[in-house]
């Protein structure tokens, strides 16, 4: 999404952008928007809570630092409770109110909340989840929510050669709980021996999900030859491709 929206950026000639970006995709986007400036989100590993809470304090003061007219924020993160200027925030869905319960939901409410009053201008990316927020934030004034839907980039060419050798499903999304990547995991364990595919999994994982859940379940059923794990950032040529050649696109989001 992010990447979609600086493409337009430099598509419509805008000057004067800053990007501010996690060290696990800096090289990727340098590499990609050399045109702008481009640093790297202080990011404190470990301390858990606290190391987050001080990552947050931290980026906000890069922001700060620099001056800015207006901070674009195309996802939700706690730096923007330290950041002194405006802000635009994008909201992508509200997920996490309807899967967390108890006090894990009550978190989630009140953060997206703060986010949403903290912030002067809310985009999201369809009707419903403008509906959602209506729902569920009903103090919170329709006037600073616009739509904008998702940007699609269509490639007039397609690649001559696929990205890996033989057939394969196609998995790409973030790798996080709701998104129910361990349900295609066990679906694919039982039609294994059926099928001649493997299955390629793209996705950035987020929280500790991916090392607790998907890799031991891969592990124990021993699928490691079946399944291919791709966690680094994939270019849009690269994504494009496999894309093209899957056999099937499988999003089994709840």
């Amino acid at each position: 999404y992010a990447q979609r929206i600086l493409l337009g950026f430099v598509k419509n000639g805008y000057k004067d952008v800053v990007i501010l970006c996690h060290p696990l995709i800096f090289d990727v986007i340098y590499k990609n928007f050399s045109n702008y400036v481009c640093l790297k989100a202080i990011q404190i590993k470990g301390y858990g809570i606290l190391g987050k809470i001080v990552s947050a304090y931290l980026q906000g003061e890069q922001i700060n630092t620099m001056d800015c007219d207006i901070v674009f924020r195309p996802a939700l993160s706690p730096s923007m409770f330290f950041i002194r200027c405006n802000v635009v925030q994008t909201i992508h869905d509200l997920q996490g109110l309807r899967i967390n319960k108890g006090i894990k939901k009550w978190v989630t409410y009140s953060f997206i909340g703060m986010t949403l009053f903290r912030s002067q201008h809310i985009i999201t990316i369809s009707n419903f989840v403008e509906k959602d927020i209506r729902q569920f934030y009903p103090m919170v004034s329709p006037k600073k929510i616009e739509t904008i839907y998702n940007s699609v980039k269509v490639e007039p060419t397609i690649g001559t050669t696929s990205p890996i050798a033989g057939n394969y499903l196609l998995y790409v999304s973030m790798i996080r709980e709701y998104k129910n990547l361990i349900t295609l995991l066990k679906a694919f364990n039982i039609i294994k021996d059926r099928i001649t595919q493997k299955l390629v999994v793209i996705g950035r994982p987020m929280g500790d999900y991916f090392q607790k859940v998907v890799v031991p379940y891969i592990q124990v059923n021993r699928l490691d030859r079946r399944i291919i794990l791709i966690t680094e950032p994939v270019s849009n040529e690269l994504l494009m491709r496999y894309y093209q050649y899957a056999d099937l696109l499988v999003h089994p989001s709840l």
